[in-house]
Order: structure tokens, then sequence, then C-alpha cells
């Protein structure tokens, strides 16, 4: 067995590329969604305390540029491994998600016995 990573270094390497970052609402722990941060995205959200993420497709992203529902970051974690991030966030407007909902979660899988459907939560 490995032995456990105990340390208070902040090792988090973001040399390579992409990493996963987990958004939770500040105070309730709400998931909000996940989504991937780089080098750029994450320096400009410690310089400015506002999500900058990063999306293959769009490429640097400010959280909130286009909807104007921005977040702040209240507090950032790091996982025992120190590969991934969890920022808990305050809603600066109405919502997290693009379609205007405030969690991009809001369907519930229901599976009775192998027939799945949707439903609303």
């Amino acid at each position: 067995m490995e032995p456990i990573d105990e340390t208070l270094e902040f090792k988090l390497d973001l040399s390579n590329g992409l990493i996963p970052v987990t958004l939770l609402e500040f105070g309730t722990g709400e998931f909000l969604y996940t989504a991937f941060t780089n080098e750029e995205a994450y320096q400009k959200t410690i310089e400015s305390g506002l999500v900058y993420l990063w999306s293959r497709s769009r490429g640097l992203w400010f959280k909130g540029e286009s909807s104007g529902d921005y977040l702040r970051v209240e507090e950032m974690r790091t996982n025992c491994n120190q590969d991934q991030l969890a920022y808990y966030v305050t809603l600066l407007g109405n919502a997290a998600c693009h379609t205007g909902r405030k969690s991009c979660f809001y369907r519930l899988v229901i599976d009775q016995n192998g027939n799945k459907s949707l439903e609303y939560v």
C-alpha cells in the first residue's frame, strides 16, 4: 500500500494539458457541473477570482461572458492526488448551466426493468 500523502505542499501540475474541475455552490455544496482547466484558465481564475475554463471546442472560456451568469470562486480545493480541482463558487446571476438552470444536472435517470427515461428534478 502506498503511503498517504498528507503534505500541505501544493503540487498541482498543469503543464501536461487539461485537468477536470468540479464546480459546486459555495455554502450548499450543490453540484453544478464539471469542466476543464489548463494553465491559462487557472491563472486567469486566480487573478480575477472569477471562473475561467478551457474547452476543446471554445478554447479559453470566461464563464458568464455571454450570459451574464458569472461565478465567483470562494474556495478552491484539490484532490488527494492533486490532479483535479474543485471550485466552490457563488453564482453572480441566475444559473450555472447554459440552459438557464442552476445546475447542469437537472434530469434524473429512471431505469425500470431496462426501460430508461428521464424526469426533471
